[in-house]
């Protein structure tokens, strides 16, 4: 359906293993005979390279993202857990004292 596929592997003269160009995550084997051979010009490899490099830093910065959103998020629980705990201690002692 004009699809762009990355030709990983060459595994015989039948089947092909690659990935859709527009989507990495899409991998796996292809009968040949299903696609049109197209070489890339030395510019192009340049440029589709640049483009994983890119996303591959998009997505590394998304994934470093979110680790330090769960930092925060697991520190900020942590700190009203003790909060929560102080005040637990507070009233225990206040009643303690009022019992006196």
């Amino acid at each position: 359906a004009g699809d762009m596929i990355t030709v990983l592997q060459y595994s015989n003269a039948d089947w092909w293993y690659g990935e859709l160009s527009s989507n990495q995550e899409m991998d796996g084997y292809f009968p040949a005979n299903y696609v049109k051979k197209v070489e890339a010009d030395a510019e192009g490899e340049s440029t589709m390279l640049k483009k994983r490099e890119k996303e591959a830093q998009e997505r590394a910065q998304v994934e470093a993202q979110k680790k330090r959103e769960k930092e925060v998020l697991k520190r900020e629980q942590e700190e009203a857990q003790k909060k929560r705990e102080k005040e637990v201690l507070k009233r225990t002692q206040e009643e303690a004292q009022k019992k006196r």
